[in-house]
């Protein structure tokens, strides 16, 4: 009888390592599987990711070409301004030298107007300047 009953817990501990056996098979099967999946949405990502460093790459350069473009259109038009106020002051040098007496006061009123003119043209100009250096400054930072 106790013959039986060993033969029985053994047959029971051999079904239980069979169980066991299927069970590790299918862990590692699923344990393969998910490893795959892992690398295959990893693979994706770094694709993804690289396809988006490359579009903001491209992105960065294009923004930097725009504010060249935009910086030396606006040094074209501050020289030309700036060519505009030197003819201005030779005008007015010219007509104040055309007078034979020109007394303190008169050439004082001439400079303030003059002043007061050039003021006026260079505080635009000088805010542009100045929004442009900002950009310029952010897109460095940016990069």
């Amino acid at each position: 009888m106790s013959e039986e009953r060993f033969d029985r817990i053994d047959q029971k501990i051999a079904g239980i390592e069979v169980r066991l056996d299927t069970l590790d098979q299918r862990v590692e099967t699923m344990g393969s599987a998910l490893s795959q999946r892992i690398e295959g949405v990893n693979t994706q990502l770094t694709a993804r990711m690289d396809a988006m460093g490359g579009a903001l790459n491209q992105r960065i350069d294009t923004l930097g070409s725009d504010l060249n473009q935009r910086i030396d259109t606006m040094g074209a038009d501050l020289s030309q301004r700036m060519g505009v106020l030197h003819e201005n002051v030779l005008e007015i040098i010219a007509s104040s030298s055309e007078r034979n007496a020109v007394t303190r006061g008169e050439f004082q009123e001439a400079m303030a107007d003059l002043k007061e003119t050039i003021s006026r043209r260079i505080d635009h100009l000088e805010v542009v300047v100045r929004r442009h250096s900002a950009d310029i400054a952010k897109l460095k930072r940016a990069r």
